[in-house]
């Protein structure tokens, strides 16, 4: 079973990494460096085999697994407060993951519609995760990010079978 679709799954993180900042020994100053991140789906697929067992002569119960893939995206920028206010930055980063599915459903027949099924399914997507690390230009000072792209999916549906 094979599948594509568009999503717009988001997930926003911020980090503040508190410092002490005493450039000419006069008594330090306390600062911050707030990073915010924007992660994204932009869309996904999956590619998975089917096995079951009929709880009913007309209704299946199956477990499914494979593979998954899609792109994903990265934004996001940090600023400083406090002694080090020149510091700020920004990136973006998108590329296609591969990753892995898995999940279970039930499909059953449809009355008098022959050939066509109802499905109920559960698939949690896994497309592992994207990071990098970067300089700012004015201090020098490194940054890092990291993003993890994982998806809980419930779906329902109706599948014609060819005879």
């Amino acid at each position: 079973e094979a599948d594509l679709q568009g999503s717009a799954e988001r997930a926003h993180s911020r980090r503040s990494d508190p410092f002490n900042f005493d450039p000419g020994g006069e008594g330090a100053t306390v600062g911050a460096l707030n990073q915010d991140i924007d992660a994204r789906i932009l869309w996904f697929g999956t590619v998975r085999g089917r096995i079951g067992a009929l709880l009913q002569p007309l209704l299946l119960l199956y477990a499914t697994a494979g593979l998954a893939y899609g792109e994903t995206k990265v934004t996001g920028s940090g600023t400083a407060t406090g002694g080090l206010t020149g510091i700020s930055y920004a990136f973006s980063s998108s590329k296609v993951n591969v990753g892995w599915t898995a999940g279970a459903g039930l499909e059953g027949m449809l009355p008098n519609c022959k050939g066509w099924t109802w499905k109920l399914e559960y698939l949690h997507v896994d497309l592992g995760s994207q990071s990098g690390t970067g300089t700012d230009a004015v201090f020098a000072t490194t940054y890092s990010w990291n993003a993890k792209f994982t998806d809980d999916i419930v779906r329902v549906g109706v599948n014609y079978h060819l005879p």
